[in-house]
């Protein structure tokens, strides 16, 4: 059996918005079916507070071996001496002047930033160094240290590591570096040119792009989650490295996760349910922007083909925009029409999007990246309503699949005249339901089977191939 150290920054107990990393993180555990596997993670108590911890997996997940670390942040140390700098330097002046610092909640900035002065922008750059390559920096030397005192115990074949966030890589790509065994780098999404991504500095993005290519360069294998992120890498590497170490490692779905589920069959009523029930589990973020579903819903009721009260729009996931949500649409949110119920368990988010009718994809501004979602979405037999670009990653997987509706973000039109027929289906049948026979090609069982054979492939010798 192959020896595995597997570097995640996401595992049990974190969900909330890091569930898709973890149900990543977890499925290559439980279907390396050849596999003895060795976790490196994070310790329980240092993740971040704003950190969802419900996702209540019994652990070990299958027999694997689970090495939790510490977290520094760097940049909180920056702070406490700065403090007791100030405090030595109001001190020495007056001690009636002593105010008790308080250091707020980084990690949720305003929506709107007042214009920086100097001071400012320089204590954001030392926050951006601090953080660097990602919020989970902190975690690269209790990692490697921790790491590098395991691999002189024992000797494994795969280094694997799974991002973002991409200091997972840093932190595998050295362990590889320091034992010599195989690296193998997961991308779930772009790291270089992620759209969602904001510059950091010319100093930084040169460094960035730097570690993408020596990790890059480094690894026997590197995984993509969507075809159109694995021709990204072979368009940027090509001539630089051996581009057949690309390969595409999708997300999907597994049987396990809905086995408590009852079967979602049709459902027939005599009396029409009053509205039609839209939901979106997930994140809420930067582009990732409903408000393409709301306006449209705005459209039917302002021409008379709807009233809003007829649609619930149900929100499950935290909501961070670049703009107030609740104040946009305050007037939907006091009609009834949009209900934000914030964050829940997995199992329980799976419970309450099978008792809606619509399941929503709202992923504009990147052609690259398909949501983990989906996979889940096809197995509770709803009706899928897309938003992304036509000509994306995740546009073509619900055209070549028949995977429900999709239209582009700015086609309002076209969603409020989709709505307003599934609006009308409800009504006459009772109920909506769908059948995606094509699901059967993302069974997650058989796409680790597929990595498995692959990183056994390099782990053959020349002598013996």
């Amino acid at each position: 059996m192959k020896k595995i150290m597997l570097v995640t920054y996401f595992y049990p107990p974190i969900g909330g918005a890091g569930l898709p990393g973890v149900q990543r993180s977890i499925k290559l555990v439980k279907y390396l079916n050849n596999s003895r596997i060795t976790v490196l993670t994070v310790n329980e108590a240092d993740y971040p507070d704003y950190a969802v911890l419900n996702f209540n997996r019994k652990l070990p997940i299958d027999g694997e071996t689970i090495i939790r670390t510490t977290f520094k942040n760097v940049f909180d140390y920056v702070l406490l001496i700065r403090k007791v700098l100030k405090s030595l330097m109001i001190n020495g002046r007056d001690q009636k002047q002593v105010v008790p610092a308080r250091i707020t909640n980084i990690a949720a900035p305003p929506l709107k930033k007042p214009k920086a002065n100097f001071w400012q922008k320089v204590k954001d750059y030392v926050y951006e160094l601090c953080n660097f390559p990602d919020y989970a920096s902190g975690w690269i030397i209790p990692a490697v240290a921790t790491g590098r005192r395991i691999i002189q115990k024992q000797k494994f074949d795969v280094i694997l590591a799974t991002g973002m966030p991409w200091t997972a890589l840093v932190i595998a790509w050295i362990l590889h570096r320091l034992s010599g065994a195989k690296l193998v780098v997961d991308f779930r999404d772009p790291w270089v040119g992620n759209p969602f991504d904001t510059s950091k500095g010319w100093f930084l993005d040169r460094i960035k792009s730097f570690l993408e290519r020596r990790i890059v360069t480094d690894a026997a294998l590197v995984t993509a989650n969507t075809t159109v992120l694995r021709d990204e890498f072979i368009a940027r590497y090509a001539g630089k490295v051996d581009t057949r170490k690309f390969m595409v490692l999708p997300n999907g779905f597994d049987p396990d996760d809905f086995s408590n589920l009852a079967t979602a069959e049709p459902q027939q009523s005599t009396e029409p349910s009053p509205h039609l029930i839209l939901a979106h589990a997930g994140y809420l973020y930067g582009k990732r922007d409903p408000a393409p579903i709301l306006e449209a819903i705005r459209h039917l009721d302002r021409t008379g083909m709807a009233s809003a009260e007829s649609f619930r729009f149900v929100q499950m996931g935290n909501i961070h925009l670049e703009y107030d949500f609740h104040e946009r649409y305050r007037d939907l949110e006091e009609r009834g029409v949009v209900v934000d119920l914030g964050t829940f368990a997995f199992e329980e988010c799976l419970g309450k999007l099978k008792s809606s009718d619509v399941l929503l994809l709202i992923q504009p501004g990147t052609k690259s990246q398909v949501p983990s979602k989906l996979y889940d979405y096809l197995c509770l037999n709803r009706p899928i309503l897309t938003m992304t670009p036509l000509d994306g990653a995740l546009g073509d997987l619900i055209r070549e699949n028949e995977f429900g509706d999709i239209f582009s973000p700015d086609d309002v039109a076209g969603i409020a005249s989709r709505l307003n027929e599934l609006l009308r289906e409800k009504q006459e049948k009772g109920g909506l339901w769908a059948d995606y026979p094509n699901r059967v090609r993302f069974d997650i069982r058989n796409i680790v089977a597929g990595l498995e054979q692959r990183m056994d492939e390099i782990l053959v010798r020349p002598e013996t191939a």
